[in-house]
């Protein structure tokens, strides 16, 4: 904004407006000498047949490029829509396998959190046993003296 301030402030925004009034008139001038010739050499067949024969050949072979690269780049856009459900599906596959294996580790997590309470367990039950073990020892000690 402050550049357009600095242009109005100059007056140079209004020189560019009075260039593209300018320009806007010298084109009009051109359009209008290009239709003025145009008329005049129709009468006189100045206009070539052959010529417009061959523009209108090569607008139609442009034309047919056109359509063969549109049809081209269908074919790409199927091919591209194709591999996207291919990926998504795959995707899909993917996460699947991920629960199975997050749900394979939360079971094997509650195997070895038991397998532990189990170990925790004989551990307790040897140490009595051994406590159990020694107190029989000692009262057989003092049974024999």
């Amino acid at each position: 904004m402050s550049t357009l301030n600095t242009l109005n402030t100059n007056g140079g925004f209004d020189r560019i407006m009075e260039e593209i009034t300018q320009l806007q008139s010298e084109r009009d001038m051109i359009r209008a000498e290009l239709q003025n010739a145009k008329k005049a050499l129709a009468p006189q067949g100045a206009i070539d047949d052959n010529h417009l024969q061959q523009e209108l050949e090569w607008a139609r072979k442009e034309l047919e490029a056109a359509r063969s690269h549109i049809a081209h780049l269908e074919r790409e856009r199927e091919s591209l829509r194709v591999d996207v459900k291919n990926y998504q599906a795959e995707i899909h596959d993917l996460h699947s396998k991920a629960n199975v294996v997050g749900t394979d580790l939360e079971i094997l997590h509650k195997k070895n959190s038991d397998l532990q309470s189990a170990v925790n367990e004989m551990l307790a039950e040897r140490a009595k046993a051994s406590e159990t073990a020694w107190l029989l020892k000692e009262k057989e000690e003092e049974c024999s003296a």
